[in-house]
């Protein structure tokens, strides 16, 4: 049996040693998307955790989901669109370069791995037709339906 090393589970972590991310953001934006973490929800997008969980609850909503081979989160993000970016994503990575924006502390844009494997699922066309099934409060909805349900769980104070 070979012995199981931290590069071969790591997607990405903050190395204080080094004071940057081990991995860079298309590494997990591209496991991510590999991993089928994305779904879309009316005109919300969330990002599943990447761990060995075959079926995640989130807001009321169940989504069947590829299992990773490690436990390497088990937060869903949600992603909206946003009139100043383009897109918001409610991860800390994001916020958190928001507020160095907001401050005058860095002129980039915020960013992070979760529009990344968004924007990548956006080009390979991964939600042009979509047919994937979510549950919502036990009832099996499609993703593409009219008559999805408003959920106040999906917003501000619940993610």
């Amino acid at each position: 049996m070979s012995q199981l090393t931290l590069n071969d589970i790591e997607v990405q972590r903050y190395d204080e040693f080094k004071g940057d991310l081990t991995q860079d953001q298309r590494h997990k934006a591209e496991l991510l998307v590999l991993y089928d973490c994305l779904r879309y929800i009316g005109d919300k997008f969330v990002c599943l955790p990447l761990n060995t969980e075959t079926r995640i609850s989130w807001c009321g909503y169940e989504f069947d989901k590829k299992p990773y081979k490690y436990d390497y989160n088990s937060t869903t993000y949600l992603m909206t669109r946003d009139q100043e970016f383009g897109f918001r994503c409610k991860c800390q990575g994001f916020t958190s370069k928001e507020k160095k924006l907001k401050a005058g502390l860095s002129p980039n844009t915020p960013f992070c791995s979760h529009l990344l494997a968004l924007m990548m699922a956006f080009k390979n066309k991964r939600f042009n037709n979509e047919k994937s099934e979510v549950r919502y409060g036990g009832k099996l909805q499609r993703a593409e339906s009219e008559d999805k349900p408003e959920h106040a769980g999906i917003g501000e104070d619940n993610v």
